[in-house]
């Protein structure tokens, strides 16, 4: 298991310094996230099926609708991102995911705005999407259990 999580965050790093640099998520790295999570499927079965195809849509397919709704509001890459990380994950890992990275990057967004002194700016959301998963891969569990309790 510790091997796919280094691979996984190996791919997040490739991600993060792609979407920095050109505002763009290579298809093969979330091609290969899903292959991560067909593995991970079999050699950590704690994770059901179900759960991480409720992982897959749980963000991605909320994402895709906005996206629909505002143009603009997500890239593409975005959507596909979560879908990917949601089948490794399943859905609660995912969630609280998301979460983290949406709210990083508000105030990163906030930042932005105070610095620039408009709300038009665009930044990639990948990095923080990326760095979401990272916090929740090693926190999920533990953000979770103080959420809810």
């Amino acid at each position: 298991m510790k091997l796919i999580i280094i691979l996984f965050f190996f791919m997040l790093v490739v991600i993060t310094i792609a979407d920095m640099k050109r505002q763009q998520i290579p298809n093969q790295c979330c091609v290969v996230i899903l292959l991560l999570a067909v593995w991970a499927a079999f050699v950590f079965p704690q994770i059901t099926i179900p759960q991480r195809l409720l992982g897959c849509v749980c963000v991605s397919v909320p994402m895709l609708l906005m996206k629909a709704i505002r143009p603009g509001a997500f890239g593409g890459g975005d959507v596909k991102l979560m879908f990917a990380c949601g089948g490794l994950l399943g859905w609660k890992v995912t969630l609280i995911s998301s979460c983290v990275g949406i709210l990083l990057s508000g105030v990163y967004c906030g930042y932005l705005f105070v610095k620039e002194g408009r709300g038009d700016v665009k930044f990639p959301l990948g990095p923080f999407l990326c760095l979401g998963m990272v916090i929740g891969v090693l926190f999920g569990e533990k953000i979770m259990n103080w959420y809810m309790g």
